[in-house]
């Protein structure tokens, strides 16, 4: 124990001590003061509360009250259709029975006259409603309001709002239906002024080529609808003095104690325009006034909370009340009853206050002893765990009373084995850094020195008769040299160092063609299974590096199976949850995935090698068989398409390989290949090489030279810029992106400032994902990766300049 400092027992039983005390001080506290300034708190909460309460129960009403009366205007309106409906339609039966009756003893101009002179006298509404009829060539028939107007074709007549009014009519009743509403400006009998607001109901009336129709003048259908809604209001007050109230934004009270008054000037004894607050809550969309009752209401000036809300249509308001003074009583007896109430609570609580803490210092006098023990058990533990290390995972979990202590412990095993084997993965990272460092700079160099060997092996191939024998030895010269071009990109691919040919691909495609190749190239007593059951199996990749991680597997499933086996490939569409996607190694993004399997019914991988089979240049295969290269260069092309691989196995029960990569939405097609650029001759075009490797500019100069171009070399890219400078212009301009003066990047940047249409074929041997990405955004940019043939250096030249 360390001097000076105390322990966990003897520092809870101290604070314990000190609790039970201040818990005591605070009960007696309490019993003199606090009873008090809680019952003025709770009091003031309660009155808060109270009229929050009322305010929201008058608010519900009004905003009811304002459902109700929509409802009712709505129903008015609807009941104004029916009507109107009703009345013409009662008034085509009238005129589709006498012409059934007459029609067989009256010509069509008498028939018409009946059917007119019986509809003429046709009133509804007081009065106010009439019938017109009017032929389809916009002759009136039947004008009970103008009968002037009768026999007169109206076709041109317009309405004061500028409505053709007849042929809006026509076009209704020549419509498949034949019938419909129609709103207008119109003269109205009795009334000065042809722009009253009238809503029509028409139908056809086939068989003399004219529709019969009527209609309500709006405004008085608008004072039917005030008043109905004033007594739906009036019928809905609850039988205390002027709950509801309503009045129009200009002051005149409609529904109220000062019923017909125009209340705008009336002040409260505040001095408050109590009118005019409610009015510009309504308009603002509604809110509470509090105020006192004015005295031209004739009630005495009790405070009251209004809650009003706009009726638009009308420049009405509409509010309801709660007088404020009545609930100060009610507040008082409730105050009473909660301190009596707080005094009896206070006692009871002193008391069990004494007993528990009582019982506490017992409990815990006994428990520091235990907790004591259990704590020198978990220091044990402790330094156990710490011993083991990497073995942390075979030392037994701590076992202790107190599920803290065994958190603790289990915690601490966990720690250890995640440092050790975090550290592992540390050497491990920096390994495989250091290696995609070294196979980075080796690419560079080696492709440059490829792309010189190839270049002038295609030229040697081409000046030569195809059977002789210099054209063989340059053939071997460039196969030789592709095959070693394959061997670093396989270098690059596994240090994660070159950039992949992404596209949109599907998966089944890629899982059969490799299922193919290795079913042509494996001894007959292995068979090759594909199972293919995702759908949709779209994903963003490079397929010619998914193939060969699928062959790769394949391969190493062959070399599992020396007496024979089956090796089969499956896929499947997965939708990984948060956990499942956090659990992979590395974590994968949640959503959905596809997984690639490839199991064998080989010999299996022993578990104490397991671990190890991703590790670059690991194998247990025979010097000559194998370089341990193969899965190390699968699980990077598995990480560099954002996936994860993991593996199963057990000794004679053969492997399990699964890989997860993120698959793309549903729905998404696959691009068909673009068309290949149109190639254009180069005899005469001027083209600027800048490259650091002399053997590479005398090659590729010698390449453009047998095509006609004119051709322009440079080592140093400040060279370069400064023709450009002088006002050299170029067609088209090959540029190397690694260089030791002046890199590629920069040159290009300083080189579009200068010539912004300048197109540019970009060259490399490597060169990072993000650097070469980001200029290939540009304009009238093409890249080709070295080592290059000389055909595909022509074309991407002349497709660059078509």
């Amino acid at each position: 124990m360390l001097r000076g400092k105390s322990t966990i027992t003897t520092a809870l039983m101290a604070r314990m001590s000190i609790l039970l005390v201040l818990v005591l001080l605070y009960v007696l506290a309490f019993n003199s003061g606090y009873l008090f300034l809680r019952f003025r708190q709770e009091t003031a909460r309660s009155r808060s509360a109270y009229i929050e309460g009322e305010k929201r129960r008058i608010r519900e009403e009004v905003e009811m009250a304002l459902a109700a009366v929509g409802a009712e205007r709505d129903a008015l309106e609807e009941g104004l259709k029916t009507k109107l409906k009703e009345e013409v339609d009662t008034a085509y039966a009238i005129a589709e029975s006498l012409y059934s009756r007459y029609k067989a003893s009256l010509d069509r101009e008498a028939m018409e006259r009946l059917i007119i002179e019986s509809l003429r006298p046709y009133r509804f509404n007081g009065g106010r409603g009439y019938l017109f009829m009017t032929r389809l060539d916009g002759v009136e028939l039947l004008f009970a309001d103008k009968p002037e107007m009768e026999g007169r074709s109206l076709l041109g007549l317009m309405s004061a709002d500028g409505k053709p009014v007849i042929k809006d009519m026509i076009r209704i009743a020549r419509a498949e239906e034949g019938r419909g509403f129609y709103s207008y400006a119109w003269t109205k009998p009795g009334a000065t002024g042809n722009d009253h607001e009238k809503l029509a109901y028409i139908r056809s009336f086939p068989a003399l080529q004219c529709f019969i129709g009527t209609g309500e003048y709006l405004e008085d259908y608008e004072n039917e609808r005030k008043a109905s809604v004033l007594t739906t209001l009036a019928s809905m007050n609850s039988g205390e003095p002027n709950y509801y109230f309503a009045g129009q934004m200009d002051g005149l009270s409609l529904l109220g104690p000062a019923l017909g008054k125009n209340m705008w000037d009336a002040q409260d004894a505040d001095g408050r325009y109590v009118v005019r607050e409610l009015a510009s809550v309504a308009k603002s969309g509604g809110g509470f006034v509090e105020y006192r009752m004015p005295k031209q209401t004739g009630l005495p000036p009790a405070r009251k909370i209004s809650y009003t809300l706009p009726m638009t249509e009308w420049q009405w308001y509409l509010g309801a009340g709660v007088f404020v003074d009545a609930i100060e009583a009610e507040l008082t007896a409730q105050g009473k009853a909660f301190a009596a109430d707080q005094l009896r609570s206070l006692i009871i609580q002193l008391i069990v206050l004494v007993l528990v803490g009582a019982a506490l210092w017992f409990m815990a006098k006994r428990s520091s002893g235990i907790v004591t023990a259990e704590i020198s058990r978990l220091n044990e533990y402790l330094m156990e765990s710490a011993k083991q290390g990497l073995e942390a995972s075979e030392l037994a979990p701590f076992e202790a009373r107190f599920s803290e202590l065994e958190l603790v412990g289990e915690q601490a095993r966990a720690m250890t084995l995640e440092l050790a084997r975090s550290q592992e993965r540390l050497r491990q990272s920096e390994k495989l850094q250091a290696l995609g460092e070294l196979a980075g700079g080796v690419a560079h160099d080696f492709n440059n020195q490829l792309t010189g060997i190839l270049g002038y092996a295609d030229m040697i191939h081409q000046r030569v008769p195809e059977d002789s024998e210099t054209a063989k030895h340059a053939q071997a010269i460039i196969n030789a040299a592709q095959r070693s071009a394959e061997l670093t990109a396989r270098i690059l691919a596994f240090a994660r160092k070159a950039p992949l040919e992404l596209q949109a691909i599907d998966i089944n495609t890629i899982v059969s063609e490799a299922a193919e190749i290795l079913s042509r190239t494996l001894n007959r007593n292995i068979e090759v299974v594909t199972k293919l059951r995702a759908e949709e199996a779209l994903l963003r990749g490079d397929p010619a590096l998914l193939q060969n991680s699928l062959l790769n597997l394949g391969l190493n499933a062959r070399d599992a199976m020396p007496s024979g086996g089956s090796i089969i490939y499956r896929t499947e569409k997965l939708e990984l949850s948060e956990a499942e996607a956090a659990a992979c190694i590395p974590p994968l993004s949640p959503g959905p995935c596809l997984r690639v399997s490839v199991e064998d019914t080989g010999t299996g991988i022993p578990p104490q090698i397991l671990g190890r089979i991703f590790d670059p240049y690991f194998t247990t295969k025979k010097p000559g068989q194998g370089t341990g290269i193969g899965l190390a260069v699968v699980a990077g092309t598995v990480r560099a398409h954002h996936g994860a691989i993991s593996v199963r196995s057990n000794p004679g029960e053969g492997s399990f390989f699964s890989i997860l990569l993120p698959a793309l939405e549903s729905g998404l097609s696959l691009s068909p290949c673009p068309e290949s650029p149109k190639q254009v001759e180069l005899k005469n075009r001027s083209i600027f090489l800048l490259d650091d490797e002399e053997a590479i500019l005398r090659m590729s100069a010698a390449m453009l030279d047998a095509s006609g171009a004119s051709v322009t070399c440079f080592k140093d890219g400040r060279e370069l810029l400064a023709c450009l400078r002088e006002g050299m212009r170029p067609e088209l301009l090959v540029l190397d992106m690694i260089m030791p003066l002046m890199g590629g990047a920069e040159v290009f940047a300083l080189a579009r400032k200068l010539t912004p249409d300048l197109p540019v074929l970009i060259t490399s041997g490597f060169s990072s994902d993000s650097e070469v990405s980001s200029i290939l955004q540009e304009p009238r940019v093409a890249f080709l990766a070295k080592p290059y043939r000389l055909a595909d250096f022509v074309s991407a030249i002349s497709g660059l300049l078509s």
